[in-house]
């Protein structure tokens, strides 16, 4: 399991990189332009942390990334984030299994809604969150493999990205644009997209199934 998180870690870094500039564009049409410069950042020095750590339990290595973000990463997202991933990681167990991820993600969904004050319809990452939880929750007690879950997770995190499209911004800077913020989806949503499509890969690289999820561009449906 150590070795999983460090290379969704890894992987998930390499796709923040690649997409900086999309994420930049998503931004500058309802923010500063610099999320995706930002979470690069946050992500490069994530994986530069876990390199230099020693050996760990999942809740120390989602601690170290989570206050990694809390430091790196600029503006509210570094905070949100960073501060519900060290909150939730109290949740994990030695080794992640259904039952303390279904607690992790729930203790984490929980940290962004209360720490960001946020809600469904306003046009944030909470948008994709909350669909990405309840498939964790439904999948609990399934006999589907973990290749299966994740891809679900993907898909939900897709539904999210593009539910972010059509609406108009309530929290945040976006929410100063008015009405120029719909039509595009939240950056902040899309970064969280394509972060679990990158676990989803790296679960599938440590599994002998092959399931692929609906990777389509979260524009279209």
């Amino acid at each position: 399991m150590e070795q999983l998180i460090r290379e969704a870690v890894q992987n998930a870094t390499e796709r923040i990189e690649n997409e900086r500039g999309w994420l930049e564009e998503l931004d500058s049409e309802i923010g500063d332009g610099d999320f995706g410069t930002n979470l690069q950042r946050g992500a490069r020095a994530c994986t530069e942390e876990l390199d230099k750590s020693g050996s760990g339990t999942p809740a120390e290595l989602v601690r170290t990334v989570g206050q990694t973000l809390l430091n790196e990463v600029g503006g509210s997202s570094g905070v949100l984030i960073g501060m519900s991933l060290m909150e939730a990681s109290d949740e994990l167990s030695d080794e992640i299994n259904r039952t303390s991820l279904v607690r992790f993600a729930e203790r984490f969904q929980s940290e962004i809604e209360e720490r960001g004050d946020v809600s469904i319809g306003d046009k944030t990452m909470f948008d994709v969150v909350v669909p990405v939880v309840s498939v964790i929750q439904a999948r609990a007690e399934s006999e589907l493999s973990s290749a299966e879950v994740s891809a679900q997770v993907v898909e939900a995190a897709r539904r999210g990205a593009i539910y972010t499209s059509a609406l108009q911004a309530h929290s945040g800077r976006a929410s100063y644009t008015e009405l120029r913020a719909v039509g595009n989806p939240d950056p902040g949503a899309v970064g969280v997209y394509l972060i679990l499509q990158e676990i989803h890969t790296t679960v599938q690289s440590h599994t002998d199934s092959t399931v692929e999820p609906h990777l389509g561009d979260p524009f279209d449906p």
